[in-house]
């Protein structure tokens, strides 16, 4: 499994994502809203609210970020192709949020979706 973070401030959680338009088959979320589930037909992404995950990162990397109180969404995903999906059926919802690319690089959600079109 591949992984992203979602990076946004305060109230981001879950429930920005259980709110965005998706074409999906089904969505799913735990009892204590840890995890919400997008079911596709051949594959899952799964969003997991990360309440720790400013402890993940160093006081460098988070000057960066234009957000007072960081929030933290892990995106667990096997499919790219999806994932791409997601992201470009949602541009204009994630146009505030970061990501953390899991390769060492925290981008505007502009520039990573950039590189998702070329």
């Amino acid at each position: 499994m591949q992984s992203i973070i979602l990076i946004g401030d305060e109230p981001f959680n879950l429930d920005f994502i259980k709110n965005l338009p998706k074409s999906v088959d089904t969505c799913s979320h735990e009892p204590d809203n840890s995890r919400y589930v997008l079911e596709y037909v051949n594959d899952r992404i799964y969003c997991d609210y990360l309440p720790e995950g400013i402890l993940d990162y160093e006081k460098s990397e988070l000057l960066h970020l234009p957000f007072r109180s960081p929030r933290f969404i892990a995106m667990l995903y096997t499919s790219n192709e999806i994932m791409r999906d997601f992201f470009l059926e949602n541009e204009k919802y994630l146009a505030n949020i970061y990501i953390d690319n899991d390769l060492g690089e925290i981008v505007p959600m502009q520039e990573f979706m950039y590189k998702l079109k070329v």
